[in-house]
């Protein structure tokens, strides 16, 4: 904590926060001899046909600015965590902290699966990780959403039309088991999607590290009278 009081006190501007983050990414690869940290353009991602025309370039999460969101969270504890686009499976691995039952990832090009299903395994069998990491290889619009998943995590992966076919599996869901869902949106360009719904108010704009997320739910918090 000490660390991030003295960043913000010299007053370090969001590009050179950002380079620190991802300098701290670097060595986190490094650390468990994992890939995450490199990107990978879309034409080397074996997606075909009209899919590959929804689908965007393999950039990473970055670590740093997620694990401060999800202790702003202070999700329960047994949740189910959900990537829609997991990439690499970066975002996962940082679950895997935060006393998540599962993390699942799903991802539509094969080449990021197979570097996914890796990554976590190498990760838990150096970690010792209490986590269950599981991956699906499917588009985010078509994954038949389980009725036990809680928190849902997306960086920007695809376009309009896939968000709001998840959005409507989501919603599906929800009518076959209530419960509270978070939608974590990273860079959310797409934010007014998730608006235009009806049945998921914004919760928080949140900002670290020079990057930017908004977190929605379901349940809309209650009102407070002055």
């Amino acid at each position: 904590m000490r660390r991030f009081s003295i960043l913000k006190r010299n007053g370090l501007g969001d590009t050179t926060k950002r380079i620190l983050s991802s300098c701290f990414d670097y060595l986190f690869d490094l650390k468990y001899g994992i890939d995450t940290f490199s990107w990978v353009d879309l034409d080397d991602l074996k997606i075909d046909g009209n899919k590959k025309k929804r689908a965007k370039m393999y950039q990473p999460t970055c670590t740093l600015p997620l694990r401060k969101l999800l202790k702003e969270l202070n999700i329960p504890p047994g949740k189910v965590f959900v990537d829609l686009g997991c990439g690499k499976g970066i975002v996962l691995l940082v679950a895997s902290e935060f006393c998540f039952k599962e993390a699942r990832g799903i991802e539509l090009s094969p080449v990021l699966c197979d570097i996914a299903i890796k990554n976590c395994s190498v990760y838990k069998e150096k970690t010792k990780a209490g986590i269950d990491f599981v991956i699906f290889r499917s588009d985010a619009g078509d994954y038949g959403l389980n009725d036990d998943e809680d928190v849902f995590y997306l960086f920007n992966p695809f376009d309009e039309y896939v968000l709001k076919q998840a959005l409507n599996n989501i919603t599906a869901s929800l009518q076959r088991r209530n419960r509270e869902v978070l939608i974590i949106y990273r860079n959310p360009v797409h934010a007014s999607i998730i608006e235009k719904n009806g049945n998921f108010t914004k919760l928080m704009d949140f900002s670290s590290w020079g990057w930017d997320f908004m977190v929605f739910s379901n349940f809309r918090p209650a009102r407070t009278t002055g």
